[in-house]
């Protein structure tokens, strides 16, 4: 996610792994694109969107991962969520409370990807009597950094290109507020484009001008953005 970024209460340090997320939240706030520059799209993207939300930095895991490790059955889907924390000269990535299958009642499971390569390799239960960081016996799961979607505070609104039929081109409109795991409000809208030349098309606020528009792209300007 490109934006206007304002940095919130980071936890930051000179010592943190580089290219991983800083622990703490971070305030996004801003819209994209910005007003007036020439866009091109596909369909199911989004082409606007205005945002003013808080979240907690982490990873998500690209694969599901199982394995036995320090007496626990540790499992976690494909999408999970850990909350990245500052540990001296690491970054460690936890899960949350009753994540992990096979844990018992408010334990969680950390990880760490020492070497930088993208896996996680390294694991830790906080609070049993093994204290240090294991490595793993089979290659950990691959990694991308992210934020807690069930967490967030604040809004996200959007715009997205649906495609184009009989010449009416087709936008989906979306809200998000506080968690940005799934939509609060959803609506669909539809405009008929003009026979020659750009159309202009206007929602809640927002103008858009399309240049031009099919069932595999849009080729647009933003004129005015989404009103509070």
């Amino acid at each position: 996610m490109r934006a206007v970024v304002v940095l919130g209460s980071y936890l930051a340090a000179s010592t943190l792994a580089l290219g991983q997320p800083t622990p703490g939240t971070q305030h996004m706030i801003g819209a994209e694109p910005p007003v007036g520059v020439p866009t091109e799209k596909e369909v199911g993207d989004v082409i606007y969107a205005k945002f003013d939300y808080t979240a907690t930095n982490g990873v998500r895991l690209l694969e599901e991962f199982e394995t036995r490790e320090l007496m626990r059955e540790v499992l976690l889907s494909s999408g999970a969520f850990l909350t990245a924390k500052n540990n001296k000269r690491f970054v460690d990535f936890c899960s949350k409370e009753g994540a992990a299958s096979g844990f018992q009642p408010g334990e969680v499971v950390c990880f760490r990807d020492a070497n930088r390569d993208g896996r996680l390799e390294q694991l830790h239960i906080p609070g049993t009597r093994f204290g240090a960081f294991k490595m793993l016996k089979s290659p950990g799961p691959r990694y991308e950094e992210s934020i807690d979607l069930d967490s967030t505070k604040g809004f996200r609104r959007e715009l997205l290109y649906d495609g184009i039929s009989g010449g009416v081109v087709r936008l989906g409109y979306r809200e998000f507020i506080d968690s940005l795991a799934r939509p609060a409000f959803q609506q669909e809208l539809t405009y008929t484009l003009e026979a020659t030349g750009s159309t202009e098309v206007a929602f809640r606020g927002a103008r858009l001008r399309i240049l031009s528009a099919t069932n595999q792209q849009i080729q647009y300007e933003v004129l005015a953005g989404l009103r509070d």
